[in-house]
């Protein structure tokens, strides 16, 4: 979470340097509304965090407090790529509330504005974004009711990270500033410039109050000035914007709730639609998380890591015509430095590798091209690393006292809990793939390397099965020599058989090893 947008003159730099609970409070780097955001690190998890201060006033009650808590710890519930995860809350004897949240890079979407208008594309993308989370957060039973530019983080990657669910506080009236605190008798919630005309009156409301702040906040980012408030919806000349984007954010600021669309999730199904539609018009692939340029991800993975799912038969080739195929290859890193283990996440859209630039850390980059980041401590050893199935954690193997330990890490850099040991050895101890809750990795056994199966419900570790064949696995590389169905029944793998190699299929249930190909040249990548 970075400074916020020129407000550092306002800190109170008290909390800099001292300790609470398990967090040492670093730098201050915003504020606002609610109070001062300071920069913090996790002692016990050795992470850095935003710690922002809630200012108790006057009026405030143990039960505004007691409130105060329980939104918090609704809003921690939330575990989505889109929303700012709210890790702690920590009460002061001042009376003051430290809320700890994801420290996110980036700026604000407020202070992207300052820029001037996005691009049709650029905001299409990011209200898609934001639609996802709120779509998230309503299903769970949460609504955020404070919708605004400045409650948008827009990360390096160009993702956003939508912040403050239901945790708003009052500091002064303006503009742009919250000018009153959580739900309570004669309490409205909300930013004046970004609230529905019921939540304006102080009426009830429901989830279609977030729909028309987020309608004023895509009119925002579409035209860089606010919506009029006499309920006519007003398009300058100079804006140019697709029929069906008009139309739809024409009804997310209909003053009456009923004429607004019914969901976050047709919002974003429309947004999808409309992004689609302008990316075909332009003959660009569309910039959403959801649909990669098949063209382009092949290029991403022919750079990280070559997978040719063939079995390649010497003389064939040899005897065979084959058609041309031209790749145009982007490097994944410029600076000097070994990368392996190289992995695209299930929805293309991120590349993780492991580099030895400042020790061996595990690093992670958009294919749409940003700088890499790395999200792990520097270790002595790391290799191996896996994507969940839904791309939001990534496991890796790290060597540990001469051992090999197992670590699970969100693809932001936050701990999924402690590591643990998985093999007294580091050789040949590497992981193959992650299919629902199942981990699978191989482990020395005897002469012969043995599949084994970590179950994440239980956290038990147990050994699948052991080819009666040797797996042709010796090094990191090798892992691509086998693979697992997804309905977790059946191995497939290259086994060394002299003069050539054999491809063999076995049931995960100790079944007879049956080869496919036999004394094949060069079997590789299955």
């Amino acid at each position: 979470m970075p400074p916020a947008d020129g407000n550092r003159e306002r800190l109170r730099p008290s909390l800099e340097g001292r300790k609470f609970s398990r967090y040492e409070i670093l730098e201050p780097i915003g504020a606002g509304g609610m109070g001062e955001v300071y920069k913090a690190r996790d002692l016990q998890l050795g992470r850095f965090v935003a710690v922002k201060t809630l200012r108790s006033s006057d009026e405030d009650s143990p039960e505004h407090a007691r409130r105060l808590a329980r939104e918090a710890r609704f809003a921690a519930s939330l575990d989505h790529p889109f929303i700012c995860k709210v890790h702690d809350l920590v009460e002061l004897e001042t009376g003051e509330t430290l809320l700890v949240m994801e420290y996110v890079e980036g700026r604000t979407l407020r202070a992207a504005l300052e820029d001037g208008p996005l691009s049709q594309a650029r905001a299409i993308r990011l209200a898609t974004e934001v639609a996802e989370a709120l779509e998230f957060a309503h299903a769970a039973g949460l609504m955020h009711r404070d919708m605004k530019p400045s409650n948008v983080m827009v990360t390096p990657n160009g993702h956003v990270k939508v912040m403050d669910f239901g945790i708003a506080k009052p500091d002064g009236p303006s503009e742009d500033s919250t000018t009153t605190t959580l739900t309570g008798s004669g309490r409205v919630v909300g930013t004046p410039a970004y609230m529905s005309p019921e939540q304006a009156k102080g009426r009830g409301v429901d989830k279609r109050t977030d729909i028309y702040s987020f309608g004023v906040m895509f009119y925002e980012c579409l035209t860089g000035a606010r919506p009029s408030t006499d309920g006519t919806t007003r398009w300058p000349d100079s804006t140019s914007v697709a029929p069906e984007v008009r139309q739809l954010v024409d009804q997310c600021l209909a003053p009456q709730p009923d004429a607004r669309p019914e969901s976050f999730s047709e919002i974003r199904a429309r947004l999808e639609q409309a992004g689609a539609a302008l990316a075909s018009s332009t003959g660009l692939a569309p910039a959403g998380r959801r649909r990669r340029s098949l063209v382009g991800v092949a290029a991403i993975v022919l750079a990280v890591i070559a997978i040719v799912l063939l079995v390649v038969f010497k003389d064939q080739w040899m005897r065979t015509e084959t058609a041309t195929t031209v790749a145009v290859q982007k490097p994944v890193v410029t600076w000097p430095s070994a990368e392996n283990g190289g992995r695209i996440s299930p929805d293309g859209s991120t590349v993780a590798f492991v580099s030895d630039r400042d020790g061996h850390r595990l690093w992670v980059r958009s294919v749409s091209g940003t700088e890499p980041k790395p999200i792990t401590p520097a270790r002595e050893d790391l290799r191996t690393p896996v994507w969940s199935p839904d791309g939001r954690q990534i496991a890796y193997l790290f060597k540990n006292s001469g051992g090999a330990w197992l670590e699970i890490i969100s693809v932001w850099g936050e701990s999924a809990g402690p590591a643990r040991a998985i093999d007294a050895s580091w050789d040949n101890v590497l992981l193959v793939k992650w299919i629902g809750s199942h981990l699978y990795l191989l482990r020395p056994q005897g002469n012969a390397d043995a599949l084994w199966r970590i179950d994440q419900t239980d956290n038990s570790l147990a050994r699948v099965t052991r080819p009666g064949a040797s797996l042709l696995v010796t090094r990191e590389s090798d892992v691509a020599n086998l693979d697992i169905s997804l309905d977790e029944t059946t191995l497939v793998f290259a086994s060394p058989n002299p003069p050539g190699d054999d491809l063999v299929t076995a049931a995960l249930d100790e079944g007879t090893p049956a080869p496919l190909f036999k004394n094949s040249n060069g079997i590789r990548a299955v």
